[in-house]
């Protein structure tokens, strides 16, 4: 059998790949995406899990495409955790919540006598998760919002 995974490929160590393309996975930038939907030929079934697809993606195919709607296949094996697996959530959450706590601390002790932005509260908690045990990396960027950037869904701040 044979699979495309489309990802952001700095997310893909080298053992990783390997391991994926042993098992006939095709590592592929998630920005081709749009490109390879359009080479999905006409008449073709495709799966679609409509609670993770944007119709913007699915813009990108020939209107003759058949769509199936149904849940990901992938979806049910990823609900069912083993021991081991839930017993490194549990180490994982452990972890971030010392580094929450690490973060709230710091907060606390700055406030009012440091100059506080949304910037260096995604920067002081980023490094708080950093200096964890078996840390990797974040699995979403930080979203620090005040007034009414909070409004915004996934919003990044920057410098201006």
């Amino acid at each position: 059998q044979q699979a495309t995974l489309f990802v952001a490929l700095s997310k893909v160590d080298a053992e990783l790949r390997a391991v994926l393309e042993r098992d006939g996975v095709t590592l592929r930038d998630y920005r081709e995406v749009a490109d390879a939907l359009r080479t999905v030929p006409s008449g073709a079934s495709l799966l679609v899990d409509p609670a993770r697809v944007t119709s913007g993606l699915l813009d990108n195919l020939d209107s003759a495409v058949k769509l199936v709607e149904g849940l990901n296949p992938t979806t049910l094996a990823k609900s069912q955790k083993s021991e081991a697996d839930a017993q490194h959530i549990r180490k994982a959450m452990e972890q971030d919540g010392a580094a929450l706590c690490e973060f709230f601390a710091w907060l606390e002790s700055a406030w009012g006598r440091e100059r506080i932005t949304e910037l260096t509260i995604d920067e002081k908690l980023t490094a708080a998760r950093e200096r964890r045990p078996d840390y990797v990396s974040l699995s979403f960027n930080t979203i620090a919002a005040f007034n009414a950037n909070g409004a915004m869904p996934h919003y990044h701040a920057t410098e201006e």
